[in-house]
């Protein structure tokens, strides 16, 4: 096999390998808050928008944390899974059309599975 065969066959694996990890619908991201103890949190994207940002805040918080999705977008019909310490929570979505979406008072309990499905 020459070089040039093996540059092509390279790239084109690298290319694949792109594309195959770019259609996923289910995303993971890092755990928010401390403590050794998390759960899962789903979001569901059923509205007509992707959504650009996610913020979480403690419910007995005046701010809203940092963006949850950093370069990530939870496109119309997936799903963002992450893992963040159990509590009350107060949630934001903001999506691509300009609307905000909170859902307040969320309490999620050690090793929990909660969901949070967006619709218009």
């Amino acid at each position: 096999m020459s070089k040039y065969s093996f540059s092509v066959s390279a790239i084109t694996l690298l290319i694949a390998l792109t594309f195959v990890s770019g259609c996923t619908s289910s995303r993971t991201s890092q755990a928010y808050g401390s403590g050794a103890m998390t759960v899962t949190l789903d979001i569901v994207n059923q509205t007509n928008s992707p959504v650009f940002y996610l913020y979480l805040s403690s419910c007995s918080s005046d701010s809203w944390g940092a963006d949850q999705l950093g370069s990530d977008v939870i496109a119309v019909g997936s799903t963002y899974s992450f893992s963040m310490t159990p509590g009350c929570w107060d949630l934001r979505a903001e999506l691509g059309d300009g609307r905000e979406v909170d859902r307040r008072g969320v309490n999620i309990s050690s090793g929990e599975r909660r969901s949070w499905t967006l619709h218009d």
